[in-house]
């Protein structure tokens, strides 16, 4: 593992060197930032964590099974976050398709978000193999997860100090080495399959009713579980299944999941 003071994006700093290294950046390596500036999730939205108070790393993997499951791996990681966190006492939980939230004790309700709150994110990114050289085609995983801050630049987040288990984010990184570890060794021997049952326990909206915002088009549904491609799979109102690659999932308050006419897209 690599420990840098300071990095613009753990994502980015692992991509460059491992383009450019690529035999010094094999499997499993691992750079680890104490002040990231420039981090991003999803969609390349901005995520800002106070330097020393937040775990931001990022892992690269040579997965041996094709390409098209590469995408599963996000789930995987946010299961080996949500493991290192439940056996530290939270009531953590996969949002999909790549947060981990802890189902707080806020009095107060976020919409889309009710009383849980977004305490760590996975932002997987493909490295393209080189045109020259060795090196194989990879994939960069970077986890981030709040640790001691105090303060939050959205309702919807906290940290793991903020829910009362303060973890030093070094100390965050080995719990979730340990289940990712394991975790990975089954996802190599026999892919998704072998963890979906797990993923699909551990998601936070199972059951519930929600709605996505899906090519310009609002989906509501109830969710029922995933598919063996990671697709997050939805009851609509009509009885209909719809799968989901993609979409910001929020959950539907009461008034709403009681509103007639609502029969899954507008």
């Amino acid at each position: 593992m690599v420990t840098l003071a300071s990095c613009g994006s753990t994502n980015t700093e692992l991509l460059e060197r491992r383009r450019a290294q690529p035999q010094q950046w094999p499997h499993l390596s691992v750079l680890r930032a104490e002040d990231q500036r420039a981090g991003r999730g999803r969609l390349d939205r901005e995520w800002v964590t106070p330097p020393g108070q937040a775990l931001t790393a990022s892992l690269l993997l040579e997965p041996d099974r094709p390409l098209p499951q590469w995408p599963t791996l996000s789930l995987v990681a946010a299961l080996a976050v949500v493991r290192a966190l439940r056996g530290r006492g939270l009531d953590a939980a996969v949002k999909w398709p790549n947060d981990v939230i802890v189902r707080s004790q806020a009095r107060l309700e976020v919409p889309g978000w009710g009383r849980a709150r977004k305490v760590a994110g996975i932002l997987a990114q493909v490295v393209p193999a080189p045109t020259a050289g060795n090196g194989a085609q990879a994939l960069v995983l970077g986890i981030g997860v709040n640790c001691e801050q105090r303060e939050f630049p959205v309702p919807w987040a906290t940290s793991l100090a903020a829910c009362g288990a303060p973890i030093r984010p070094a100390t965050m990184l080995g719990l979730i080495g340990i289940e990712l570890t394991a975790l990975l060794g089954r996802w190599r021997s026999r892919g998704f399959v072998d963890l979906r049952a797990a993923v699909t326990e551990a998601l936070d909206t199972l059951g519930q009713r929600v709605e996505v915002q899906e090519a310009g088009a609002r989906v509501v549904g109830d969710v029922v579980g995933l598919e063996e491609s990671g697709s997050l799979v939805l009851r609509r109102l009509d009885g209909r299944r719809h799968s989901l690659t993609s979409g910001d999932v929020s959950r539907v308050r009461r008034a709403e999941r009681e509103a007639p006419g609502s029969d899954g897209e507008s």
